[in-house]
């Protein structure tokens, strides 16, 4: 290198090997024209002193130099390296954060973070219920199940109330629609409700009140005796009447002479049991055979009980004539009909009425041609009432 040549007071004349070769750290040992060039301008060696060659500035292990700014030559810098964000496909730098209600997916989340969370999940926790046995307070509440539903939904008041309104009450229901309940066994007699087949079903084994055909043998209370009413009167009855009769006003009780088969069977009262006394007399009649003619007008009870052998099951019936005399036609006092079936039964019949003096009274038992009616059971009983 050549001379470098400071022009001061005074020319100075140093070598690069001057220059180089001596430091403040040797003063002693300086040379007298870099000494005198030390005590002359102290910045021209400070700058002297910083002096890089150029040979070794930014290359490879050398020094580098700084820009007016300060900062490294851009030309003298390295590569620039980019890291870039962490995702959640890629890994890089990751932003913190203590806040809970951020919803990014690149950031990670503190300690305090987490630790605010749990104390958030604490306090939410701690007004919760749990789920077995949980002990409600307040007034809790749930969606309203559908009417009729049957499972293990919480019902709430509200489907409560609204299965209760289409329920009747346990105390005097007022039912709609048409009900229905279990059939009680027949004859059942209890509290239980009896529905329309219950009903039927003993219905069947009951007679009509209108004309009602009774089977078997009918049994009725036996009326007082003396009794002149429309309660039935049963042979009970009528043997205590003919029993207590007054035997001062006998009519007759008569029977039949032999068994008598045919459509219309008459009853003649041909054998008087009283003494008829001035009320009737047994006369011959041509039409009725021998009736009970009436000796003077009276009110009567007649009453006949006919057996039958019945040759077909069917109606059968008990009755009454009043004849009147010389072709004058007659007038039925009154019949009865029973229901027999192909058993040997009986059929009765009792009337009241007024009957004229010089009448003839017959009784008759109609059936059909092949019946036959016993001598044996079978009698006539009139009286003056």
């Amino acid at each position: 290198m050549g001379n470098i040549i400071v022009d001061q007071s005074a020319n100075i004349n140093l070598t690069m090997e001057e220059i180089t070769t001596n430091t403040a750290a040797h003063a002693d040992s300086l040379t007298p024209k870099f000494k005198q060039l030390l005590e002359n301008d102290s910045a021209i060696v400070k700058s002297l002193l910083n002096y890089i060659l150029t040979s070794e500035k930014g290359s490879a292990n050398g020094v580098a130099t700084l820009g007016a700014d300060g900062k490294l030559l851009q030309s003298q810098r390295p590569p620039d390296i980019v890291i870039p964000a962490a995702s959640i496909s890629q890994s890089g730098i990751v932003q913190l954060s203590s806040s809970l209600t951020d919803s990014s997916e690149n950031k990670a989340a503190t300690p305090k973070a987490i630790s605010d969370l749990k104390k958030h999940a604490d306090d939410q926790l701690a007004s919760k219920a749990p789920l077995a046995s949980p002990a409600f307070s307040g007034i809790p509440t749930v969606p309203t199940a559908a009417s009729g539903a049957n499972n293990t939904q919480a019902a709430n008041t509200a489907f409560v109330q609204n299965e209760i309104a289409s329920k009747a009450p346990l105390a005097s229901p007022v039912l709609t629609g048409i009900p229905t309940a279990p059939t009680p066994a027949t004859a059942t007699n209890s509290t239980q409700i009896a529905t329309t087949a219950f009903v039927k079903a003993n219905l069947g084994s009951k007679a009509d009140l209108a004309s009602p055909t009774f089977t078997g043998t009918p049994k009725a209370p036996t009326a007082s005796t003396g009794s002149s009413s429309t309660q039935l009167a049963t042979t009970a009855f009528v043997t205590n009447a003919i029993n207590s009769i007054d035997k001062t006003k006998a009519g007759c009780k008569a029977v039949m002479s032999a068994n008598q088969t045919g459509l219309n069977i008459f009853l003649q009262c041909n054998t008087l049991t009283f003494n008829p006394g001035s009320y009737f007399e047994s006369a011959s009649i041509d039409t009725w055979g021998t009736a009970l003619r009436v000796k003077k007008d009276m009110y009567i009870i007649a009453h006949a009980n006919f057996i039958f052998y019945p040759a077909v099951a069917g109606r059968k019936r008990c009755g009454f004539i009043n004849v009147l005399v010389n072709g004058g036609g007659y007038t039925e006092l009154g019949y009865t009909y029973t229901e027999i079936t192909q058993t040997l039964m009986s059929t009765n019949c009792t009337v009241y009425g007024y009957v004229r003096e010089g009448t003839y009274l017959v009784a008759f038992a109609n059936g059909t041609s092949g019946d036959t009616v016993s001598r044996d059971g079978t009698y006539l009983f009139v009286n003056e009432l």
